[in-house]
């Protein structure tokens, strides 16, 4: 029998799909908005977990824990003060207000810079 299926897997399988990204390297556009996003990213991993870890009264006198609270206090600074309460206590935990206010407006600056990459841009021919 010259019916065999395997023989047609087979061929549909040797054809090479190609994306069009082959060979060719990101712009300086799609560069810069990779690292406004890696840097954007970082900071709101600090402030997403300084909010947890004061949440979870983790003790500040744990080298990491004061670390995190240290570098994270750097980007939750300028937002202190907005709102009549910076933080919210109950027991030993506290909900940083003010982290979350961090948190959002590093979000929007975020979102304000890409704006501008994006427009920005040059125009290929």
């Amino acid at each position: 029998m010259d019916d065999d299926p395997l023989a047609e897997r087979q061929e549909f399988h040797s054809t090479r799909v190609v994306t069009g990204w082959e060979g060719q390297r990101p712009g300086p556009e799609d560069v810069a908005r990779r690292i406004v996003i890696f840097l954007f990213g970082l900071i709101q991993l600090v402030l997403v977990l300084r909010i947890v870890l004061r949440l979870l009264d983790a003790d500040p006198a744990n080298r990491i824990v004061s670390t995190i609270l240290d570098v994270s206090s750097f980007f939750a600074t300028p937002f202190q003060g907005i709102l009549q309460a910076d933080t919210v206590h109950s027991g030993g935990s506290v909900l940083d207000v003010a982290a979350i206010l961090a948190l959002i407006g590093w979000t929007i600056l975020e979102v304000v810079v890409l704006a501008g990459i994006r427009l920005m841009r040059t125009q290929e021919t």
